[in-house]
């Protein structure tokens, strides 16, 4: 199987890093840019700590471009290399870019620019000019990558560089690096570990095939500037604290021109969680967009994940148990990967699994390997060469599989005939029986485990171990210590609440065996013990733990057929096989839990119910308050017709007295289990009731019909018309007082939910529906008076209800219309106000009248137009006042 792997040779020997103990070799690939073209040179880019920057030509082996670094320094990434060709008459340039660090400690870095021209200018016979140096100085030093974005301005100018940071930050820098253009900071907690700059045509080919929607939103042509271009898009692979995502961004209007506009050129499109077992070691990426696939590489493991679906799922992974570990990776094409291990290469398909091709590497005769293992850098499809590094040589092998299948059609791939006959490669023979016993052994004890933890009544103990299985860590551990009784004087505190994050309850991470067992144990058959005839209800819940259920309520497993399938088909006291009826779930819940928290919780978890569970939560909800506490007998006077005996007195009177408090203390302590219950049994109300609004009302009619009393419907809309009176919908805004409605001013003020008249009129109508028109005619209990007061009240209630909102939306109006009028007002009397003061004559003494009599016999001047307030007003405002001043003329014609 190794005609197709060639042996690798050295295409150049690199220096050794300055520092020998920090210093790394950091390598890359050369691209080319035409445009908004960018292309893969056959050059890679390889940077050196305190050592240099060197470019190398793959196909004909030689050293295309070399810089110095300071020896002191060191690179935060890989090096980004791009050739760009110019308008005529301008030459052919390079540009290199790499983020540089003074020191490993370093916190801050600086990009370092060079600019050469790769050939002559046309017309002139001089030789290319030296490289320009530009640098400038970045804000942090958590560099991640670098790239050239590809722009849609002139072919002259540089296109923009961008910077990503490891924080998540962006930050876009002109290709001169002569300013900051825009940058972008990310606010969540995350590590960047992977990023990657491509065109809009790449991932709707690749990675948004399945995403039609979003393909929408990423067309340029809908959005608000039809004239702009197509924008380049930044796709990144993000770790946060629990799982990791595939972020795709769009970049729009990058160029010059983004720093005009008031919307941030970047925007996140999409985000896709990567499923399987989350792997907190750093990770090695590669991204192909146009296929939409995505390679990681951890821990010695290598999977692939499709990313071209609604979802992302895995198609491919090596290195598992049983097969050796991969020490690096290549991809060769759509549906084919190069794998390096130790002492051995191979190709294989990422389709079928199978293995393509195959290398031994060289071993001395000790066995031990003469040679350090491979580090891939980049495969190229159109010459058949993939590179690697190996200590300080750069390495070149010829590879012949995997590569044909890139002049197929995309959607065809690999043929079975080029798999079959080419089986898994597995490192050593794997004794099945010995796995078999090791997995039953391990399954027996976890069994007896909980076995044990259940006849104890452990929950605590059960928890815990179910908490083991899911990778949940509990804070604190002084509660654990406190297993065995009280210490100190001090109660056990009560089970916390589980933290439960989409991964614990995911179907691919759920071992489906354990939870069924766990099922078939909390869950069980009915008796003829239970209190409830067998032909009612089958099922009972024999351990109630919060924790769990709400694990189970979330990962599916609480559902009728899931439950009938975990318990045996058989049971004592059935003369047939039991089945789990419709409402059983919550029944069982709320038999087990009188205080109705256990059922609130579960009922608010972000789980699916089924209606007639709601029905039945309901149900028992309502069952509760018709409860009556059995009570002690009382015990008659006898007037004290009672023999009595010398000391039998005092003590019969003192066995009476505890009888008394033992009685008075269990009404106490049932009022305060009252107390305590009505308010999550009032929550667990308003949770079911929520729920029941989001079902079609013909089915929540019919099942209320099916499973509810007609004493318990009436009490049903006993409730939802005391919900109209609590949330005030049956008052009017008449003006009357809080205090003769029994409303304390000082209370808190309370904001209900507009949308809660929807829900409770839904409810009313399904409930009327539900009681049918015989159940109308005949009567409630029989009863035809009691049956036209409760039909009077809701007509009342409903009238009102509907005469309070129409009084609402017409107060609403008003105070609009009247918060408008004062606005307008406002603003007129500002103006008004305005105006006087500018037009009032300036003040005169309080002698002004009398200066200004004339002697006796004396003639007062004319005023002058300087001297009056006309003056200071336009003269057409003078001239239209002259002309109103005049009188109004009319002409009749006069016949005769």
């Amino acid at each position: 199987m190794s005609r197709s792997i060639e042996e690798p040779y050295v295409i150049a020997t690199l220096p050794k890093p300055f520092d020998a103990e920090n210093g790394k070799t950091h390598t890359g690939v050369a691209h080319s840019l035409n445009g908004s073209r960018k292309r893969k040179r056959h050059e890679i880019v390889v940077g050196v700590d305190g050592e240099s920057v060197n470019i190398y030509n793959v196909q004909n082996q030689n050293t295309t471009s070399s810089y110095a670094l300071p020896p002191q320094s060191f690179l935060a990434a890989a090096p980004c290399s791009i050739h760009c060709k110019r308008a005529k008459p301008l030459p052919s340039q390079r540009r290199t870019y790499w983020a540089e660090r003074s020191s490993i400690k370093d916190q801050k870095a600086k990009i370092v620019s060079y600019a050469e021209d790769t050939s002559k200018s046309h017309g002139n016979d001089d030789q290319p000019r030296a490289p320009i140096k530009r640098e400038r100085k970045l804000g942090r030093g958590d560099v991640q990558s670098l790239d050239v974005i590809p722009s849609s301005e002139g072919r002259d100018s540089a296109s923009p560089l961008l910077v990503s940071y490891k924080s998540g930050a962006v930050e876009c820098i002109s290709g001169d690096l002569s300013g900051t253009r825009w940058e972008h900071k990310s606010e969540d907690e995350m590590e960047v570990e992977h990023s990657l700059v491509t065109d809009l045509e790449s991932v709707r080919r690749g990675l948004l095939r399945g995403r039609e929607d979003i393909q929408a939103l990423l067309d340029p042509s809908n959005t608000e500037g039809a004239n702009e271009s197509a924008p380049a898009i930044l796709c990144q692979v993000v770790r946060l604290p629990d799982r990791r995502q595939v972020r795709i961004y769009t970049l729009t209007n990058v160029g010059s021109s983004a720093l005009q506009s008031q919307r941030s050129p970047i925007q996140e499109a999409v985000r896709l969680d990567l499923p399987g077992k989350f792997v907190t070691a750093e990770s090695r990426f590669d991204l192909n967009a146009s296929a939409g696939t995505l390679h990681q590489h951890s821990k010695g493991r290598l999977t692939v994940f499709d990313l071209s679906g609604t979802l992302p799922k895995i198609v491919f992974q090596s290195g598992r148990k049983g097969q050796r570990p991969v020490d690096s990776f290549a991809r060769l094409s759509n549906a084919s990967v190069l794998t390096a291990s130790q002492d051995r290469l191979a190709v294989h398909d990422t389709k079928y699994g199978s293995i393509l091709s195959s290398l031994e590497l060289p071993q001395n005769g000790t066995g031990m390997q003469t040679q350090s293992s491979l580090r891939f850098i980049a495969g190229f499809t159109d010459l058949g060469i993939v590179t690697a590094l190996r200590g300080h040589d750069l390495l070149a092998l010829h590879v012949g599989h995997g590569l044909e299948d890139i002049r197929r059609p995309r959607n065809a791939g690999p043929l079975l005939l080029d798999v079959l006959g080419k089986g898994k490669y597995i490192s050593e023979k794997v004794d099945s029986s010995e796995t078999n016993e090791k997995r039953r052994r391990k399954w027996e004890s976890w069994v007896s485990k909980v076995d044990h933890f259940l006849e104890h009544e452990d929950i605590d103990g059960l928890e815990k171990l179910v908490a083991k299985d899911l990778h949940l860590h509990k804070k604190g551990e002084e509660e654990e210590k406190l297993t065995n009784g009280h210490a100190n004087g001090h109660f056990p505190a009560p089970l916390a609440p589980w933290k439960l994050l989409p991964k614990h309850y995911d179907p691919q991470h759920i071992d489906h065996k354990k939870a069924v067992y766990i099922v078939s144990k909390i869950f069980a058959w009915r008796t003829a013990t239970s209190h409830l005839a067998i032909g009612e209800k089958h099922l009972e819940l024999v351990l109630a733990s919060r924790n769990i259920l709400a694990w189970l309520a979330l990962a599916g497993y609480l559902t009728a057929p899931e439950i009938e399938h975990a318990l045996p088909r058989t049971a004592a006291d059935f003369h047939s096989q039991p089945h789990v009826l419709p409402g059983d779930i919550a029944c069982a819940v709320g038999e087990a839990d009188a205080s109705f928290d256990l059922l609130c919780n579960l009922f608010s978890l972000p789980a699916f119910w089924e209606l007639p569970e709601v029905v039945q939560a309901i149900k028992v909800l309502i069952d509760s308050f018709e409860e009556i506490e059995e009570t002690q007998p009382q015990q008659l006077l006898t007037n004290g017709d009672i023999d009595m005996v010398d000391g039998d007195g005092a003590e019969k009177s003192e066995v009476q007295f505890e009888a008394e408090e033992a009685a008075a203390m269990r009404e106490i302590e049932r009022a305060n289990n009252l107390m305590e219950a009505g308010i999550t049994r009032s929550t667990a109300f308003r949770k079911c009731l929520v729920r029941l609004q989001q079902f079609d009302q013909k089915d929540v009619s019919s099942s209320l019909r099916a499973q509810m009393s007609q004493n318990e419907i009436i009490f049903l809309i006993q409730i939802m018309r005391v919900e109209l009176a609590n949330g005030g919908w049956t008052f009017t805004y008449d003006g009357i007082e809080d205090a003769s409605l029994g409303i304390d001013p000082s209370a808190q003020e309370v904001f209900l939910d507009n949308q809660g008249i929807r829900t409770i009129a839904q409810l009313i109508s399904c409930a009327v529906d539900a009681i049918g028109l015989s159940g109308w005619t005949v009567g409630l209990s029989g009863d035809r008076f009691v049956t036209d007061d409760l039909l009077y009240s809701l007509i009342n209630e409903t009238s009102a209800v509907m005469e309070g909102m129409f009084a609402a939306e017409n107060l609403e109006t008003t105070l609009k219309e009247i918060e408008r009028t004062a606005a307008s007002v406002q603003q007129q009397q500002q103006l008004q106000s305005h105006k006087r003061k500018r037009d009032e004559p300036e003040e005169q003494p309080e002698n002004a009248s009398e200066s200004t009599l004339m002697p006796l016999g004396g003639r007062i001047d004319p005023p002058t137009v300087s001297k009056t307030v006309e003056a200071r007003k336009g003269r057409a405002l003078t001239a239209k006042q002259k002309s109103q001043s005049l009188g109004k003329y009319s002409f009749e014609r006069i016949r005769i």
